[in-house]
């Protein structure tokens, strides 16, 4: 797997083996890589330069709930993608991060070559979400009473879309099921995304799922 060359990518916290080996790998990849030692260098950072991408490795020492990091992160950098590594697979916590603002979770026991495709798919702006991570999820209670699609009006072209978000595609995989462009993907997203009431395609994937919508 080789991503992007060029990626400015700011990575904090993990334990200094994993730590050390992601960022040389990434670096052997061609990326710009940077360190914060924790969640206000990483605020302060990420104001002073422009960047792709955030990953924030679990564990790091932090003074607020992740969730409100991720939020304050994504109210600061609207266009910088923010990516989550982590060991804790309980579905609330995984909704709640996403729903805060992540643009993607990964599962920390994946291996190094699906965990450098992750990265390099959200850096380009699109989600990934560890398969695990969506298995669980459409496997928890669904934590509110939902009426589906009732009263949202999709077009046929659209719920095919929905459906494809809620079994956690990219707009690439998305695409190629479906025969489309990926921009044309991304055309019919953004006016799901209207309809549903949410901001970012890892919203949706939890609004599809909690809704019933996921096949997995």
């Amino acid at each position: 797997m080789t991503i992007e060359k060029g990626l400015e990518i700011l990575v904090m916290g993990g334990r200094p083996l994993e730590h050390d080996a992601l960022l040389e790998r990434l670096k052997a990849e061609g990326a710009n890589v940077f360190e914060a030692a924790d969640y206000a260098a990483t605020l302060q950072f990420s104001q002073n330069r422009k960047l792709d991408l955030i990953v924030l490795i679990e564990p790091f020492q932090r003074v607020l709930p992740l969730r409100e990091i991720i939020r304050t992160l994504r109210a600061k950098n609207t266009t910088t993608k923010l990516l989550v590594f982590s060991n804790n697979e309980l579905p609330e916590r995984v909704r709640a991060i996403l729903i805060a603002g992540a643009d993607g979770y990964v599962y920390k026991g994946e291996d190094v070559e699906t965990i450098l495709r992750a990265i390099d798919v959200v850096a380009k702006g699109d989600v990934w979400i560890s398969r695990n991570l969506i298995n669980a999820l459409t496997s928890a209670p669904i934590p509110h009473s939902t009426d589906n699609l009732q009263g949202i009006d999709l077009t046929e072209r659209e719920r095919q879309v929905l459906n494809l978000i809620a079994d956690g595609l990219s707009n690439a995989e998305i695409g190629t099921s479906l025969h489309l462009a990926q921009q044309t993907v991304r055309n019919y997203s953004s006016r799901i995304y209207e309809k549903l009431g949410v901001h970012t395609h890892a919203e949706a994937i939890v609004w599809a799922i909690e809704n019933g919508l996921s096949q997995h």
